[in-house]
């Protein structure tokens, strides 16, 4: 009777067994836990870089694993084609260092860019040059970035200037810098033109005109003289927008690590 009973159960309650085509119980599994799934994704994201063709090194210093884990999950897994251009090498030196809490700073990215791509004579110079532009320092980086998103990181590019240890501060102070400057700039131009204006003699438009070209040209010629890559850069107000972006997002995490 109580095997009859037994078998008759269809209960679909969690703490209930159900019935098997076999007349056998079935007790339901427990749901994954938490560890259990992070554990498959850890696993799941270790598979899909070896399939890329990633070595083992790399994988352990992307994920920050132990060797004998990394080998374990990857066990019956077969190694993809590996990395053979110097946009593909890039990519792969670069990820792990931009998602470190600090990121990585141009300089280290410009180094893995001069060692991958090399260099080339350039004639006009008389010197050997970094064999790659803007366009492939921005393919790697938006590689880098895509790369980061698949794992749900977030790549990020420094610029040299940036004090890790407080971001925010180190930006503040050099916009500080920057308008004292500008206002000795200003002052500089100022007596100038008082004792250098062109046509200072004449009131007529043509002589207003006259010295506010003469001006700009002071100031661009001031600025060169006194930093040689002026106007090589983007616009500062791009500049500003980007760094602040930056910075703060910096900001942001120093505040986690130091909570």
């Amino acid at each position: 009777m109580q095997h009859a009973l037994a078998s008759n159960l269809t209960s679909d309650t969690n703490d209930q067994p159900r019935l098997k085509d076999s007349n056998i119980l079935e007790f339901p599994r427990p749901p994954a836990n938490d560890d259990s799934q992070a554990e498959q994704l850890q696993k799941d994201r270790v598979v899909r870089l070896r399939m890329e063709g990633m070595s083992y090194a790399n994988i352990m210093q992307e994920t920050g694993l132990p060797e004998r884990k990394i080998k374990g999950y990857c066990k019956d897994v077969a190694k993809g084609k590996a990395v053979t251009t110097p946009f593909e090498r890039s990519v792969e030196r670069a990820l792990p260092l931009a998602i470190r809490p600090y990121g990585i700073r141009d300089y280290e990215l410009r180094d893995i860019l001069h060692r991958e791509y090399g260099t080339i004579w350039d004639d006009d110079k008389k010197k050997h040059v970094s064999n790659y532009d803007s366009n492939v320092v921005k393919r790697v980086k938006d590689r880098v970035r895509t790369r980061a998103e698949l794992d749900s990181r977030n790549a990020l590019f420094v610029m040299d200037w940036v004090n890790e240890d407080a971001p925010s501060a180190s930006r503040q102070y050099l916009e500080a810098c920057a308008i004292e400057l500008k206002s000795q700039i200003e002052a500089c131009l100022s007596r100038f033109m008082e004792s250098h204006a062109s046509q200072w003699r004449e009131d007529t438009e043509a002589a207003d005109y006259a010295q506010e070209k003469q001006r700009y040209a002071a100031e661009n010629y001031l600025l060169k003289l006194a930093i040689p890559s002026y106007g090589q850069g983007e616009p500062v107000s791009k500049l500003l927008k980007r760094s602040t972006t930056l910075t703060d997002t910096l900001e942001e995490r120093l505040n986690v690590e130091m909570s």
